[in-house]
């Protein structure tokens, strides 16, 4: 039985879910409601349980009430809840790293600008060089844990015109023509966009990267990433994934 086929089954009882552990500013926003229009409960919040300091049997319940989960999936124990739910699906949702910077940037500044308080904001080079580093890890973490259950993991790069198509066709979710963008009206002026440029590049400087290496969608081809072994780049070849 392919893995579509065995997930479809298996959402509409018993424990099977759906979890989205890339970074927030990856459309998991549209992911979510991709899972609401096939009429599966979604929860789309930070704080899915451990981030929420909810204690063992508070989580439980808490994580019985849906069948999917995104935004802030990157916070989460992702092996605990595949060893909890080893049926489920995890999806890692990512873009090519400058794209995500910019996209991160740009809501950061929203929220500044309406006076609210925000992890995002101030965007400077150190949190830049923060944000990149943690993409990395993640990313690498992941890759690694689910190379011994490949079946369990998708990776897709919402940059790419036909994700959802794939997403759709790999998770056995019935596909719908949408797109999410909360942020689509926020208007950035020169000055800001020269401000994000000056600080992405200093990140770079402090990383001893370029701007070029951060096309990169999941992996950076570059010595930061020293411990992206060539086993790793093999690893991948069994995952299902569009990297193109």
């Amino acid at each position: 039985m392919r893995i579509e086929e065995s997930l479809r089954r298996g959402l509409g009882c018993g424990q099977d879910k759906i979890f989205v552990i890339g970074f927030n500013k990856n459309a998991g926003t549209t992911i979510a409601h991709l899972c609401m229009k096939n009429l599966l409960e979604a929860h789309h919040q930070p704080n899915w349980g451990f981030s929420a300091g909810l204690g063992k049997y508070q989580r439980g319940n808490f994580w019985n009430k849906f069948k999917c989960f995104s935004d802030g999936g990157n916070k989460e124990d992702f092996k605990f809840l595949s060893a909890h739910y080893p049926d489920s699906l995890f999806i890692l949702n990512c873009r090519p790293i400058k794209d995500w910077l910019f996209s991160r940037f740009k809501h950061g500044f929203s929220e500044h600008s309406k006076g609210q308080e925000t992890p995002l904001w101030p965007c400077t080079s150190d949190t830049l060089a923060a944000w990149i580093k943690a993409n990395q890890k993640h990313h690498i973490n992941v890759v690694k844990y689910f190379s011994r259950k490949p079946e369990q993991l998708i990776i897709t790069d919402i940059s790419q015109p036909d994700w959802l198509p794939f997403l759709c066709e790999f998770s056995g979710l019935d596909f719908y023509d949408l797109h999410s963008n909360k942020r689509s009206s926020t208007v950035l002026s020169e000055n800001d966009i020269k401000e994000f440029n000056t600080s992405l590049l200093e990140a770079c400087d402090l990383l001893g990267i370029t701007v070029n290496d951060l096309e990169a969608s999941l992996f950076l081809e570059s010595s930061l990433n020293t411990n992206l072994s060539k086993s790793l780049q093999l690893i991948k070849n069994n995952l299902t994934f569009m990297i193109k």
